[in-house]
């Protein structure tokens, strides 16, 4: 799908995109996160004694918690999630609900070290501009912390409120800081690591000495750990494996035993019941040793980040990875479980809801594509997502998914694709006369275009016929266009930039009209009265089938993105669209628009919408980019609720 436009979001608007969201009254719920769960995880700690609170980071620096073991997860604030990169989450040791997220962001104003002292409902922004890969409290004195950052190390000696950087400008080997520790007894005394192997100081910065004896050079030294009950005992994660100095770092000792010498060392963390118990984080799976790292065993395969064991009960492990989101073993490791419940931090490319009972989502790190029944959606517990078990040729990002009545078609470079249990099996169409052109794709009917000709599928799916041959006294045709309810004329556009408008399923065609140009227009859909246009200069409307556009800008943003719209089959008058954030309703064929505000998408970017209308109540479904599915059902301002089921398919754009 990366071929086709996008909506054009800046980073400001990815900040500020607070997505309030509210039906009329008689809502039974908010927004409720229904998946697909998972994230990459840069990080998980416990945030106290209790073994029930735990935090998490993902790699987008969505931050979250539980306070019922990794049960279920919730979004804190954070006012750089899905602009930044988080690379530290420190806990302050003496003040609970403190903390500090250290991020590096292409965009420099949201780069920095956040400090919350409230479990996140206020943040400062500290070392504004400057990214940030490491922080640590000295144990000794928590108004003492360090900073990692790009341009070396940064000091606060109380509590965050100004900083002296402390490593030498001009010393690039002091550059950047992946890791940190103090010395728990000396906060003078702090280790250093970066992608030039170990430093130290003790004389808090006024000199630094390097400390790489033993160790293999230019080892990029991405964690490092203080033995807090033995503070000569430091351990080391590298790219060259995992290290041990039992003398302060006079001397490291490569430890042996993990399969493979060369692997990335992501993390190291110590039980802090058993002495002797290490774990090891690796691109290779987390690793355990109960001899300080003399031998190894391997307990799980993922690309682990970082473990976490329970302050309490050292048979509870947290893992964060890199592809499986958050595991959670309840015996010391012998087994593992996903607990990511409530927590999302993928790119969703693409919803469709074909025949009112599932929800497909194509995932974009994969190119997989998973799904849900709508019972199940409506399930405040965790909803059970079932990967599609799609043909090789369509594992793919540039797969396209659309629903035709109970039918799911898929298209990709191969060809087009048809299932018709609801993905279980998929049959490969025939192939079109020609081959189909790079941005076609299948409509309604269902119809396909290749640069010379529009084909319509007949004799029940074994060929296709010619529908027209209009390319070959236009020019090539670029681009085809469906309505996603199937109602509605059909649209070409040709090389030279001409629209042509069907209105009987490709037989003929005439000059017709888009509101704005091929590449701006990002989803079309049509009720038995209207056509809809979601567009990269607003959401427009057309009365006549097409003939004449008409902006929406009365209770709307006209002219601003909106990157998808929902229309209700059951109710044509009754509209959703997305745009900047927000959700605006029209329940008069988009004369008027209004704005409800409902807690529970927060930090959300919406990328497709759908409405499902059900016995009890109709419920409005959200794609977002990388929080995944939101839900809200709701009742109309107290009318009865129509008995069929229908299902909007938005999201596919052909």
């Amino acid at each position: 799908m990366d071929s086709l436009p996008k909506p054009r979001f800046s980073s400001a608007w990815a900040l500020s995109a607070t997505v309030c969201i509210a039906l009329q009254a008689g809502a039974a719920q908010g927004w409720r996160s229904a998946g697909p769960f998972g994230a990459s995880v840069e990080s998980v700690v416990f945030s106290g004694k209790d073994d029930r609170n735990l935090l998490a980071i993902t790699r987008n620096a969505f931050l979250y918690q539980t306070s019922d073991s990794g049960e279920n997860w919730s979004l804190i604030r954070f006012p750089a999630q899905h602009v930044a990169l988080a690379h530290a989450l420190t806990l302050d040791p003496n003040r609970p609900g403190s903390f500090l997220v250290g991020v590096s962001s292409p965009n420099n104003a949201f780069a920095g070290l956040y400090q919350t002292p409230d479990n996140g409902q206020t943040w400062k922004h500290l070392l504004a501009g400057v990214a940030v890969f490491s922080a640590a409290y000295a144990p000794s004195d928590p108004n003492i912390i360090a900073a990692g950052a790009r341009d070396g190390v940064h000091l606060s000696r109380d509590g965050g409120t100004t900083w002296n950087r402390i490593s030498p400008i001009a010393n690039k080997e002091l550059q950047p800081i992946m890791s940190l520790g103090f010395d728990p007894r000396n906060a003078d005394v702090l280790y250093a690591g970066t992608p030039h192997l170990p430093w130290k100081t003790s004389d808090s910065g006024t000199s630094w000495t390097s400390i790489h004896h033993g160790m293999i050079d230019d080892s990029d030294i991405l964690a490092l750990i203080v033995n807090q009950k033995k503070p000569e005992q430091l351990f080391i994660g590298a790219c060259s494996g995992i290290y041990r100095s039992d003398n302060a770092a006079g001397r490291w000792t490569k430890l042996l035993g993990i399969t493979g010498a060369g692997f990335r060392t992501y993390s190291v963390s110590l039980d802090p019941s058993q002495n002797d118990v290490v774990y090891s984080g690796t691109k290779d799976g987390l690793w355990r040793s109960a001899d300080l790292g003399k031998s190894w065993r391997k307990i799980a395969p993922n690309v682990v980040k970082a473990a976490a064991v329970a302050p309490s009960d050292s048979k509870t492990i947290f893992v964060a990875t890199e592809d499986a989101g958050i595991l959670r073993s309840r015996n010391g490791g012998e087994s593992f479980e996903d607990a990511s419940n409530g927590l999302v931090d993928r790119r969703m490319v693409q919803m469709s809801m074909p025949g009112g009972s599932n929800v497909f989502v194509t995932l974009g790190h994969d190119a997989s594509t998973v799904r849900a029944s709508l019972e199940d959606l409506a399930n405040p517990q965790r909803v059970a997502w079932k990967r599609v078990n799609l043909p090789a040729a369509l594992r793919t990002t540039a797969l396209e998914l659309v629903a035709i009545g109970s039918d799911l078609y898929a298209t990709g470079p191969t060809g087009i694709w048809k299932s018709s249990d609801t993905g279980l099996n998929w049959k490969p169409l025939p192939p079109m006369p020609g081959g189909a052109s790079a941005g076609m794709g299948i409509s309604g009917i269902p119809l396909a275009a290749t640069a010379k000709a529009v084909y319509r599928l007949a004799d029940g799916g074994l060929t296709w016929t010619v529908a027209t041959s209009i390319g070959t006294s236009v020019g090539p045709i670029r681009k085809l266009w469906t309505t996603r309810s199937g109602l509605g004329p059909a649209w070409l556009e040709t090389a030279s930039g001409a629209i042509w408008m069907s209105s009987d399923s490709g037989k003929t065609w005439i000059i017709g009209t888009l509101p704005v140009r091929g590449t701006e227009i990002y989803q079309l859909d049509a009720t038995s009265r209207f056509l809809w246009a979601a567009t990269a200069r607003g959401l427009y409307h057309s009365l006549d089938q097409g003939k004449i556009w008409k902006l929406c800008d009365k209770g709307i943003d006209g002219g601003s993105t909106t990157p998808a719209v929902a229309v209700s089959a059951e109710r044509p008058l009754e509209v959703f669209a997305a745009q900047f954030g927000r959700i605006f309703r029209t329940a008069d064929g988009g004369e008027s628009w209004s704005e409800f505000a409902v807690d529970g998408l927060q930090g959300a970017s919406i990328a497709s919408l759908a409405i499902a209308v059900g016995p009890m109540a109709s419920r409005l479904v959200v794609l977002t980019s990388a929080r995944g599915v939101f839900v809200h059902d709701f009742k109309r301002g107290g009318e009865a609720a129509t008995t069929a089921t229908t299902a909007i398919n938005t999201g596919n754009r052909f």
